[in-house]
């Protein structure tokens, strides 16, 4: 800091020369933020880790002095929110009160443990659904099972 104000004469100059490289860096960090916070997206992660980065960011913005009000906040975690969550960022919008983003990340999460539970009963199904396809072990050892023909013998009706 003190490379910043070396050749500066009175307190008014030394203030000027501050306020100017703490604006600069001030601004760039604005910018950095903003665009980490419209470029994340909800790929790869949960919810829960999704909201909580989000948040980060806005409180980030706040200590620097530009915060971010909780529509627009909304309006970012919504952005970042894949397809699968259509249908629950479309009823959210519908509403005729905005939700807080609190009430959003509570939603979300309920809303991810069930598409998550939905996925792994899918999962389940298919193999069993395949497995009850197959035959059963005594249907494959019993030769003289209803469906066995021997090959190459004709039936004998006499």
């Amino acid at each position: 800091m003190v490379g910043q104000i070396v050749g500066y004469q009175t307190a008014y100059e030394i203030w000027q020369a501050l306020e100017r490289s703490y604006a600069a860096n001030s601004r760039s960090r604005l910018i950095e933020l903003l665009t980490e916070l419209q470029s994340l997206k909800n790929d790869g992660i949960y919810a829960d880790e999704y909201v909580f980065k989000k948040k980060t960011i806005a409180y980030k913005l706040a200590s620097i002095g530009d915060p971010i009000s909780n529509a627009d906040q909304l309006i970012y975690l919504f952005q970042g929110l894949g397809p699968k969550y259509n249908t629950f960022v479309i009823i959210l919008e519908a509403r005729p009160e905005q939700p807080s983003i609190e009430e959003v990340h509570s939603l979300l999460l309920t809303y991810d443990a069930r598409l998550q539970r939905q996925n792994s009963s899918e999962q389940l199904s298919l193999p069993q659904a395949h497995l009850a396809s197959l035959p059963t072990p005594k249907e494959q050892q019993h030769p003289n099972s209803f469906n066995f023909k021997p090959q190459n013998q004709k039936p004998n009706f006499t």
